[in-house]
């Protein structure tokens, strides 16, 4: 398996993992996440439907981290300046998570723009060593 299949099965795996743990009871049938160009628009409307329902703060700041790496790459491949778009979304996210989880989003997506198939390997490592409380 070559490092470009394994990057994007890691993120849908992080998906995958996210949506389960955030899960609210619904009638909507599941959106299939992709993560390619011609479905950014898609993928970024389902991150932003599951950073909605993440109530664990690790779990944010990795959806704002990947919202927003995302999003910048997005603005590079539309050759804008880098904060054209996303510095409105950071200073609402300020708004309503707070610094700590915007700075932290900021440290993930630097390091996903920069090292995405590493990233992407210790995301899918974490949450799958995240365990849901025992049942008392």
């Amino acid at each position: 398996m070559n490092s470009e299949s394994m990057g994007s099965e890691s993120f849908d795996e992080r998906e995958e993992q996210l949506e389960e743990d955030t899960h609210e009871e619904s009638v909507e049938e599941p959106q299939v996440a992709h993560l390619d160009a011609d479905h950014l628009p898609q993928t970024l409307m389902r991150l932003d439907e599951l950073i909605e329902r993440t109530e664990d703060t690790e779990k944010l700041r990795a959806g704002l981290g990947m919202r927003l790496a995302l999003s910048m790459a997005q603005e590079l491949r539309e050759h804008k300046d880098l904060g054209s778009d996303t510095g409105e979304l950071v200073a609402g996210w300020v708004e309503r998570f707070g610094q700590a989880d915007v700075e932290a989003a900021i440290v993930i997506a630097r390091e996903f723009l920069t090292r995405p198939d590493e990233l992407a390997k210790e995301f899918a490592e974490r949450l799958n060593t995240i365990q849901k409380p025992p049942n008392q």
